[in-house]
Formats: C-alpha cells, structure tokens, sequence
C-alpha cells in the first residue's frame, strides 16, 4: 500500500560494497572442515613429557589436515581401601592422579599435541591395586575353577596379590563395588573437568583396559581351557540370580533388566528348580550355593574406614588353604547346592555350559559398562571416551564359530568383541595386535575390521601394532617390507578407523615403530590419509574460496599488490601449503565487478600468497579476482576484490536517493505515478552515468531517460494495463570509472482485480480536543493501494 504523510520526511537508500564470493557451477565435494569426527586420530604410545621425541612426532605427523596427531600413555591410580568414600577426591591417592594428569595435559599444551590416556581398572590390569580388597576378603578374587586363586599346586603368598591374582568383576562383591565406584567417580569427575578446561585439545579416554577374565592358568597349546575363572562365591551367587531375576536383578533391583533374558520367574523356587535341571541336565536339589554359600541379607561392611569387615562370611586370605576350597562337608558346604560348570565344553554340546560362558562374558561386560556409565555420568564426552578391550574371539585370524574352536586366550578371558561394544555410550576400542610367526602371519584384524564397522561408526584400534612378533622369535623372523605393514594399515583406513593407539614408538624391536620397517610404513600412511577426512583413500576435494583477499595500487612502485590469507579457514590455524592436495591459486584482472575469472582474464598462477601486478591499465579502475585449484586442476568459488584506482587525481563517485521503489496498480489501468530517482555524485570528477532494467524483458519499468551526467532526478514509471499479479525488476545505474559503481534500484508492482478505497487517520489535534486556540496545526495519514494524490480536510463549523 501507498502512505502519504502530513508532515515532511526524508527516506535514505543505502548500498553496501564488500568481497565478492561467487560460487563455482557443479564441482566435486568442497574440502571439509577439519573436525575431530572426520580427522584419524593418529595416537602414539610414548611419555608425554619427552619434549625431544614428541618434537620429532609433530614434525613427522603433526601437519595433516585430518589427522590429529596425539600421544598415549597409561595412568595407574588407586584410592586408599580405608579412605573415607564420600571424600575420596581427597584421598591421596586420587590426588597423586589429578598431579600426574595435570603434568601430562601441560607437557601435551606446551607440545602442542592431543592427548589419550588409558587406565586400568586394578582388577585384571595393575592387580596390585585390589591387594587389601583381596587379602582381607578372598572372594574379592577371581578364583579358578578349582577354587584356588592360583592354577597349579604351588600355594600362593600375599605377594601373588600384587601380580597374578585378578580382582572378581562381579557386582555382587558389594563393599568392593561401592570402592570401585567412588575410585572412578572420582577420577572421571576429574577428567571432565580437564576436558572442558582445554576446548583446544582433544583429550581422549579409554578405560577399562583389557578387563578380562584370569588368563594366567591358561594353556597355550589348546583351545578349550582345563583351568578358567571365575568361581567367586560372590560370582556364583550373581549367577545364579541373573538366572533367575532375583536379589539385584529383581524387578526394581538396581540391575533389573540386566538378567539372562531367557530366565526369570519360570525358574525361581523349587519348581523353578527342578524345570532348570531339565532345560540344562543338572541335578540340583538347592539354590543355595553349593561352596560357602552366603546371601545378599548378610550385612557386607558398608563402613570401609576401618580394618574390621562384619561381613559373617568373609574369608580371609589368612584362612585360605590351596586345594582345600572345595569342601565336601561342614559350614562351606551345600549338599546338592548350586555350582557352575566346572568343565569346559565345546560350543553347542552342553547347554548348561554355554549358559555360563554366556553369563562369563556378561560378567566382562557389565563391568565395562558399569565404568563406561560412571565415566559418562560425570561428564565425559561420549565421542573422547572408548572402551578398550581384547577382542578375543577374534585374536590372531579367528572368529566367532571358527571351525577349529576359537582362540584359547578367549575361553580363558570371557572377552568378546561385543563386550567393547557399549552403543551411544562410547565408542568401540579393541586392542589389534598381528602377530608374526616364522611360519607366516596371525592377524587379529583379518576379520576384526568388519566386524567393528559392523557394529560402530566410531571406533578404535588401541594398542594397534599391524607386524608383532611374537615374544622369542626376533632372532627367527625378519620384519615385514614397510610396504606390507602400510598395506595393514590401510586396510583398517578403509574400514572407517577413528582413533588409531600405534603401539609403541620405542621400545624392544618386537614392537617398536622407531627405526623399524614400521615407522616407513606409517610415514607412508600418514601421507596417503591426511587430507582425506576418512573419505576414501584417493578422494581428491576441490578448494574453498581464499579469504582476505586486497589489493592496493603502490604509487611510489606504481604497482598493484594482491594479497590473500595464507589460511584456507579464517578461524583454523590450516594454511594452504597443509593441504597436500593444493594445486595453487590462479590471478585474474578486469575492468569491471562482474567479469569473468577464465583464461582469458587470468594474468597469472602463484603457490603464494600474493601477486605483484605492473602490468595493468592505468587510465582505469580495474578490479582482481582470486580462484584456488585443487592437484586435479579443479577450481573452486571465486573471491573478488573491490575496485581499485591505479591512479591519481579526480574521481566520481556514485549515490542513489533511493535502494527501492514500490508501486501499485488495477486491472483497469490506474497506477501509481512515475516516482522520483535521485542519482547524486559526491566525487570530483564528472560522473557519466547510464540505467539498464534487468531484467530486460521488463519492459514494464518504464525509466524515463537511460543514461545522463552527474547528480540528476530521473523519474521512474511503470505501465499499466498489466494482469493482477506481482512484478519484480531492478534498475542498475552504473559508471564504470567512478567508485561505488555499479548500483541496484529494487522494484516491486503489485497490480490487483480492483482497488479498495483509501482510508487515514487524524493524529492530532486529538478526538474530543478542547481549548486549542490560534493556528492549530493538524497531522495524520491516509493509505491507498495505488496512490494518495490528495488529502481534503473539513471543519464543522466551516
């Protein structure tokens, strides 16, 4: 709608001038962001704190677009058996953690290199942790299926707490658990709080590492174990009622849900019983347990600040007797009771042992997903946080079913792949060790790889050396050619790897990545992954437009001086040189705004940051655009510069009275009238100025000259008779020597059926005014859908 005013006022149009960005036609994907989620995080095993080393590491590894480069290293830490629970961030032990922490977040910073720490639960990794929980309580162990807490007939000292003897992972050693909680509580409280204070780094966790089951009764030479844990009575009570759905795995018990899910109630009593000796050949005649058998109702010491444990049934390491653990009579004993298998049977040949390797590997994973939960419930971010298990019915070329039986070290452990796998939660981390026999190789990531992508997006390979050889055959296997070990890791790049643990840098040669085959082979890897942003390998994107692009006439050289950003993102410490893909920069020169950057406006290519132009047109503005080329010669968008004047002396400039104009209309051929365009010039030099409709086929827009000089009021119409609808066009006045030329008028005609009447408003004097004397000044509005050609006022009395 059209407003006339009563009172007099001025509008302004205003137009402003900038870098000119212009999008290239269809072009292969742009060159990403680097973000953590599309960078390989290249994490090597090594101490933080040697400056020297991890110089060398950046310097080898530190400059890929979308590699991240990191060092790992292991965090041991503990918390006193006797502290006080509520206050452990105090405790000392936690305390000596925060220290050693913040030492490696500092020597990372003034590194300026990522960090990944990984921590050990003190169970089945740095046993010596759990030392007193054991001693004091040797159903804090994981037992052998002997019930001894080590295999073979030598009877163990308390040293043995410190080296060989594992922590139980069950939940159901209480007064342990609710140790192990505020342990971790307390150190991941930390580490978020770590995390968040250094946004520029990406600090990255896994833990637990390599929980598993007792391996150190293992036989190597077969599959199936004679000796495997575990046996704790705190275990087999756990088993038990993960059976049944009972005590902690009860409806509205603290683990419901997590029982078996083909057991509950339908097994619960002496009927449940009896139908559980049918569905799994047992024999049972009790649920009670049949070794030192206990109950959920004994009271378990919740007060752990003192040496005494009031838990009726805790047993002492004082009290344990090697071989004598299974008693066939007296306190510890249950005629009949219920015990897990005891003897190892192949897959499918014994129901109920498979229901017990089903809940050994529940059990393992559990206890991952019980520290994986505390570790997200205090903050840490579920994409810097991985488990970091064995995957070990996958270790050394085998796999689930594998029709010779699987590996021994799994049926020993109770660790699958699946027990790494934690969804939302966090990410997937496994260990990946191929090993190199004299006989040829046993990969662990033969089958490994496809499995990981099948089940993350967002997983890791820790501890990841792709040519192990094994512990006593240095002197019998010469390790592999660089190109071979590069080949491995390209395989786990085409399978989706996130974060990559290379294990380790220095160390004995059966391992050590330093001065090896191996350190060629990941110089190699580095450089074809680096600028592919776990794309394919090859992937080749073609270049965001440069930024900060100038130029500036020199006098005193009489030259123009082109100049861009060295980086290829304004707010991302990346140049142009990183990218290994770069192909350089093309300069191109015009004589007006819009022309073309191609070869035939192109004056030059540079791999630098600036262009140093003599040989331009001084007798008039000229104008520069920038384009960047990929290593396949593929552009990308175009920057441009803004005018520049290679001279001295008067110029004009350009200015519009107005930025839009709006008019209306009706089918029966009433408009609005031509409204005014001012087109001033505050330069110096005489402006010599013309008016093009745009488009062309607007011949609607009816300006009344097209071309004239300096300032001028040139009025603009518009046709009528035109159907009812909206009308869209624009006027550009442009000077092709003068500054801020050219210049966009927008208009809008709007033509209706039929128009309504015009309607307004007195503001003032106000309706109902009284003692006004003298002139009285009288203000409003009116509005039309056309055009207020005049307002009449009236008085009564006239």
């Amino acid at each position: 709608m059209k407003r006339a005013a009563w009172s007099r006022s001025f509008g302004f149009g205003s137009v402003v001038l900038g870098v000119l960005l212009t999008a290239a036609a269809a072009r292969a994907v742009e060159l990403p962001r680097p973000t953590y989620a599309n960078s390989v995080v290249f994490s090597i095993q090594h101490n933080v704190t040697d400056a020297t080393t991890v110089d060398l590491l950046k310097s080898k590894y530190g400059g890929g677009l979308f590699v991240e480069l990191s060092i790992s290293t292991f965090v041991d830490f503990n918390l006193d058996w006797h502290a006080p629970l509520a206050s452990a961030d105090s405790d000392p032990g936690i305390a000596a953690f925060r220290s050693q922490v913040d030492a490696f977040v500092a020597a990372a910073a003034t590194q300026g290199v990522n960090l990944h720490i990984g921590f050990g639960d003190g169970l089945s990794r740095a046993v010596y942790m759990s030392h007193v929980a054991k001693v004091e309580d040797v159903r804090n162990a994981q037992w052998y299926n002997s019930n001894n807490l080590v295999a073979g007939d030598t009877p163990p000292d308390e040293g043995a707490m410190d080296t060989v003897i594992f922590g139980t992972f069950s939940r159901y050693a209480r007064k342990l658990q609710q140790f192990e909680d505020a342990k971790w509580h307390a150190a991941f409280k930390y580490l978020a709080a770590v995390i968040a204070a250094h946004p520029g780094m990406t600090i990255v966790v896994s833990a637990p590492a390599e929980a598993e089951l007792n391996f150190n009764g293992a036989n190597w030479a077969t599959a199936e174990q004679a000796v495997f844990c575990d046996y704790s009575p705190f275990t087999a009570l756990e088993f038990r009622d993960w059976i049944t759905h009972e005590g902690l795995y009860a409806p509205g018990g603290r683990y419901d849900g997590d029982g078996w899910p083909g057991g509950g109630t339908k097994y619960q009593g002496a009927a449940g019983l009896a139908q559980f000796n049918v569905d799994f050949w047992t024999s049972f005649t009790s649920w009670d347990l049949e070794y030192f058998n206990w109950s959920l109702a004994d009271p378990f010491d919740a007060d752990n600040t003192d040496a005494f444990d009031e838990d009726p049934h805790c047993i002492p390491f004082s009290t344990y007797v090697h071989g004598g653990m299974m008693p066939a009579d007296g306190a510890g004993f249950t005629p009949g009771g219920f015990d897990p298998p005891r003897v190892m049977f192949a897959k499918g040949t014994d129901p109920f042992w498979d229901l017990w390797q089903t809940f050994r590997e529940t059990l393992v994973y559990h206890h991952v997903r019980d520290i994986v939960a505390i570790a997200r419930a205090e903050g840490i971010p579920a994409d810097r946080l991985f488990t970091h298990q064995i995957p070990a019915d996958y270790l050394w070329g085998t796999y689930p079913d594998y029709p010779t039986g699987n590996n021994n070290r799994y049926y020993s452990s109770g660790s699958p792949l699946w027990s790494a796998d934690m969804g939302a939660l966090s990410g997937l981390g496994v260990t990946c060790y191929d090993l190199h026999f004299p006989a040829g190789e046993a990969r662990t990531s033969q089958w490994l790889l496809g499995a990981l992508t099948a089940r993350s997006s967002n997983w890791a390979l820790m501890e990841y050396n792709p040519e192990t050889i094994p512990d006593g055959f240095a002197d019998q296997v010469t390790i592999a050619p660089a190109a071979d070990i590069y080949d491995q890791m390209m395989r786990a790049y085409r399978a989706g790897v996130h974060f990559l643990n290379f294990f380790l840098w220095r160390g004995p040669i059966e391992w050590a990545y330093e001065g090896t085959p191996r350190e060629d082979a990941l110089d190699m890897f580095f450089a074809a992954v680096k600028d592919e942003a776990r794309q394919p390998a090859g992937t080749t994107f073609t270049p965001p437009v440069p930024g900060g692009v100038s130029a500036t006439y020199e006098a005193a050289t009489d030259r123009v001086l082109v100049s861009w950003s060295p980086l290829i993102w304004p707010d991302l410490a990346y140049r142009w040189d990183q990218w290994g893909d770069f192909g350089g920069f093309t300069v191109c020169r015009g004589t007006t705004a819009d022309f073309p950057c191609s070869p035939a406006t192109a004056i030059g290519r540079t791999a630098l940051f600036e262009w140093d132009d003599a040989t331009f047109d001084r007798s008039r503005p000229v104008y520069y655009k920038i384009v960047a080329a990929n290593a396949l010669g593929e552009e990308g968008p175009v920057a441009a510069t803004g005018r520049v004047l290679p001279r001295e002396g008067p110029v004009a400039v350009l200015g519009l009275g107005r930025s839009a104009l709006v008019y209306g209309g009706v089918a029966s051929g009433a408009t609005t009238g031509p409204q005014d365009l001012v087109i001033e010039n505050s330069g110096t030099a005489d402006l010599t100025w013309t008016i093009r409709v745009e488009p062309p086929e607007a011949t609607w827009l009816l300006p009344t000259v097209s071309s004239g000089t300096n300032t001028a009021v040139v009025p603009i119409g518009v046709a009528p008779g035109l159907a009812p609808g909206t009308y869209t066009a624009s006027l550009v006045v442009e000077d092709p020597a003068a500054l801020s030329s050219p210049q966009t008028v927008g208009i809008t005609y709007t033509v209706r059926q039929a128009g309504s009447p015009p309607f307004g408003y007195i503001d003032s004097p106000a309706d109902g005014a009284v003692g006004v004397v003298g002139a009285v000044p009288i203000t409003g509005w009116a509005l039309d859908d056309i055009e207020v050609k005049r307002v009449i006022l009236w008085r009564d009395p006239f």
